[in-house]
C-alpha cells in the first residue's frame, strides 16, 4: 500500500483593516515557526494600498504564495471605476467582471513582479474560469466555492445564502466548462485550473 500523504497550506485573505493585517502577521509567523506553507490572497482595496502591499513584501517568506480574492473589493475606487456599487463579485455584469479581473491580475504583476498563480472567491462560475484560463493563465488554482456552515447555515452563525453550496466537491477537481461545481468529465471538457472548496469553519455547524 502507498503512503498517504496530506499537504497543508494556510489560506488567508488579505485586506486594509488593521485586525486583518495583525491576523495576517501572526499566521504568518506561526506558520513559518512550523515549517507550513501560506497562500495570501489580497482583496482590491490591499492591493491598492502601498502600506499594505509593502507590508506583504515583507512579512513574506520563501514558501509563502501571494494572490488575488474576489471578495471584499467593494471601495469607492471601485465604483467610480465601474460605475456600479454591486458587492457579490459573481452577480457583477461580465463585461465589467472582465475588465475588474484584467485590472487586478495588472495591478499585482505591477505591485509583485509577476503574476498570481493562486485566486480566490466565494462564488466563481465556470464563465469566470474560462476568462481567467484564456486570459491569464499563469493562475493554476482557484477556491470557486464556500460552504462553511453546512446544511444549518440558516440558524447558524452565518445566514449568507451565497454558502449554500453543499453539492459541490470536497476535494481539488478539475471543473466542468458547463459548471463550475461540477467536476470535469474528462479533459476536453475541463477548465485547466484546480478547483478547491473554502470548507467549513466549524463542523459541528454541519
Amino acid at each position: 500500500m502507498s503512503p498517504s500523504l496530506l499537504y497543508v497550506n494556510l489560506v488567508h485573505r488579505v485586506d486594509t483593516a488593521p485586525d486583518a493585517r495583525e491576523a495576517l502577521a501572526f499566521q504568518w509567523n506561526s506558520a513559518r515557526g512550523l515549517g507550513l506553507p501560506t497562500t495570501s490572497l489580497l482583496t482590491y482595496p490591499a492591493l491598492l494600498s502601498d502600506e499594505v502591499c509593502a507590508e506583504v513584501a515583507a512579512l513574506r517568506g520563501p514558501g509563502d504564495e501571494l494572490g488575488i480574492h474576489y471578495h471584499g473589493y467593494m471601495c469607492q475606487a471601485f465604483a467610480d471605476r465601474y460605475g456600479i456599487r454591486e458587492g457579490a463579485f459573481w452577480l457583477l455584469p461580465q463585461a465589467i467582471r472582465a475588465a475588474f479581473i484584467d485590472e487586478t491580475m495588472a495591478l499585482f504583476t505591477s505591485r509583485f513582479g509577476a503574476p498570481p498563480a493562486a485566486i480566490g472567491g466565494y462564488v466563481i462560475d465556470a464563465w469566470t474560469l474560462r476568462h481567467i484560463r484564456e486570459r491569464h493563465p499563469s493562475v493554476r488554482i482557484a477556491i470557486t466555492s464556500c460552504f462553511e456552515e453546512g446544511v444549518k447555515m440558516y440558524y447558524g452563525n452565518n445566514r449568507n445564502w451565497l454558502l449554500f453550496s453543499d453539492g459541490g466537491p470536497w476535494n481539488p477537481y478539475f471543473p466542468s466548462q458547463r459548471n463550475a461545481l461540477a467536476p470535469a468529465h474528462d479533459a476536453d471538457e475541463a477548465i485547466d485550473i484546480v478547483a478547491v472548496p473554502h470548507l467549513n469553519r466549524d463542523m459541528i455547524m454541519a
